[in-house]
């Protein structure tokens, strides 16, 4: 079995999430954006969760885009040509939006971190 492209441990409080991709200094592939939120999720679901720490294994924390994995398969969004048309139909930020939304509509003060965690993602993604 692969080894996960994504860690995830917590210690007291805080939640750790590990990128672990450092043959590929860490970029981002859909694997490694489907396992991130899973994390994120994971995270969220923790009652007893202040803090979540993002890091990275390996000399580079995220070198972006896996812009040089082999061809996607058919009906996967292809990043190389269009990044954000990419990112935005993985439905990364909308899966964040919507849990951040549904925080805040049960009354969870968790929705405000959730939807501003959802606002980052989809700048910085977007933004490469």
């Amino acid at each position: 079995m692969a080894e996960p492209v994504v860690l995830y441990e917590t210690d007291d409080k805080v939640s750790i999430i590990t990128l672990n991709r450092p043959d590929k200094l860490n970029a981002i592939s859909p694997e490694l954006m489907h396992q991130l939120l899973d994390a994120f999720a994971r995270a969220d679901d923790e009652t007893a969760t202040s803090v979540v720490l993002l890091r990275a294994e390996g000399r580079s924390f995220c070198a972006g885009y896996d812009i040089g994995r082999e061809a996607p398969t058919p009906g996967e969004a292809d990043w190389r040509g269009d990044p954000i048309k990419a990112h935005t139909a993985s439905g990364a930020a909308a899966r964040l939006r919507d849990d951040a939304v549904e925080h805040e509509e049960a009354g969870d003060r968790r929705g405000a971190g959730a939807r501003a965690w959802a606002a980052a993602a989809s700048w910085s993604c977007c933004a490469t």
